[in-house]
C-alpha cells in the first residue's frame, strides 16, 4: 500500500501548569507517536498532538504553540474543526498557524480529509450507498470519475498552497472510510445507517466488471458461489454476512481491496505531481475498517 498508517497510542490528558489550564483548549486528544520503524541511535522520538484552529481567536495561537513546546511536544496535527477542507480555503489563516509553529520550533501535519466532516460540494452519483441501500453524506472515493475530477483538484489546491512551508510536514487523512450519516450531515434519524459500503449504482457494475475477470464466464461464477443466476444483471454484491455467502463475500472484499488500493495511489499521486518533496509525509490515521466485520470485536480480520 503506498500509504504508511500512522499509529497511535491513546494517552492521558495533557496536564498543563495552572497558568496555562484553559490555553490549549482544542488538545482533545493527547497521543504519543513514533512512526516507521524502531528508532534508530540518534533519532529523536516524536510526540504530536492535535489542535483545532477554529475553537480560538487567531490572535491566542502562538501562545498556544508556546505552550505546546513547551511542554516537550515536537508535532502537531492542526485543523479546522468539523471541515477539513478548509485548509483549501483559509490559506492566509493557515499559513499564518504554519508561521508561528516554526518560530516556535514545531512541525506541522494538516487534516485535510474527513470523509463527512468537510464542505466540499456533493453530487448524489459520487456519493456513498451503504449496504441498506441508503445515499450517505460521504464521498465514494472508489468513484474514478469522481477521484480524477473533485479529489484531483481539491489535493492539488492544496499541496500548491503548503508545500513550500518550512514548518509544514506533511499530510493527514483522518476516518477516510466513515460511513457517515443518511442522506446529510446530520443524518436522517428515521432510517436505519447499513454497516457496509459499497451499494451505488456505479460499484455494482464496477463488481460485475471484476468478476467477469475474475471468472471468465459466469457458469464459472455460478459454480463457485452456488448459486444460479439468469444473467450478469441479476449477480450483485452480498449485503450481508452469512455462512451461505462466504465466497462471495470473500469476492466482495477481494474487489474493493483493489479499489482501496487503487484509491490511496491516485491520492499519492496526485499529491506528488505538485509536492514531490519526500519530507512532506503522507499519513492515513483512524482508518475505519471496511471491508466488514466477521467478528464483532477489535480484532476484525484484516486483509494480509
Amino acid at each position: 500500500m503506498p500509504f504508511t498508517n500512522l499509529v497511535t497510542k491513546p494517552g492521558h490528558p495533557l496536564r498543563l501548569p495552572e497558568k496555562q489550564a484553559g490555553v490549549i483548549l482544542t488538545l482533545f486528544l493527547c497521543t504519543a507517536t513514533l512512526w516507521g520503524t524502531p528508532l534508530a541511535h540518534g533519532q529523536k522520538l516524536r510526540l504530536s498532538t492535535w489542535y483545532w484552529l477554529n475553537s480560538i481567536e487567531s490572535s491566542h495561537w502562538d501562545r498556544d504553540f508556546e505552550a505546546i513546546a513547551d511542554s516537550g511536544f515536537t508535532d502537531v496535527m492542526l485543523c479546522w474543526g468539523i471541515d477539513a477542507a478548509a485548509v483549501a480555503r483559509q490559506i492566509q489563516n493557515t499559513r499564518l498557524a504554519l508561521d508561528l509553529c516554526q518560530k516556535r520550533g514545531l512541525k506541522a501535519y494538516l487534516l485535510i480529509w474527513h470523509p463527512a466532516y468537510n464542505k466540499l460540494p456533493r453530487q448524489a452519483q459520487f456519493q456513498q450507498v451503504d449496504n441498506q441501500g441508503h445515499l450517505l453524506f460521504t464521498f465514494n472515493l472508489f468513484h474514478r470519475k469522481w477521484r480524477s475530477t473533485q479529489w484531483k483538484g481539491y489535493l492539488q489546491a492544496v499541496a500548491a498552497a503548503y508545500r513550500d512551508h518550512p514548518a509544514f510536514a506533511g499530510y493527514l487523512f483522518d476516518d477516510t472510510f466513515y460511513l457517515g450519516g443518511a442522506g446529510s450531515f446530520a443524518g436522517d434519524n428515521t432510517k436505519t445507517r447499513g454497516d457496509f459500503v459499497s451499494y451505488s449504482d456505479y460499484d455494482q457494475d464496477q463488481f460485475r466488471a471484476w468478476l467477469k475477470h475474475r471468472y471468465g464466464s459466469l457458469n464459472h461464477l455460478k459454480a463457485a458461489w452456488g448459486r444460479d443466476y439468469p444473467g450478469w444483471k441479476a449477480v450483485e454484491p452480498p449485503r450481508a454476512i452469512t455462512n451461505e455467502n462466504a465466497r462471495a463475500w470473500e469476492d466482495w472484499c477481494a474487489a474493493r481491496l483493489e479499489w482501496l488500493t487503487e484509491w490511496a495511489a491516485d491520492t499519492v499521486k496526485y499529491l506528488r505531481a505538485v509536492d514531490p518533496s519526500p519530507r512532506h509525509e503522507v499519513f492515513l490515521e483512524d482508518g475505519e475498517y471496511i471491508l466488514g466485520r466477521e467478528r464483532k470485536s477489535a480484532e476484525s480480520w484484516r486483509p494480509n
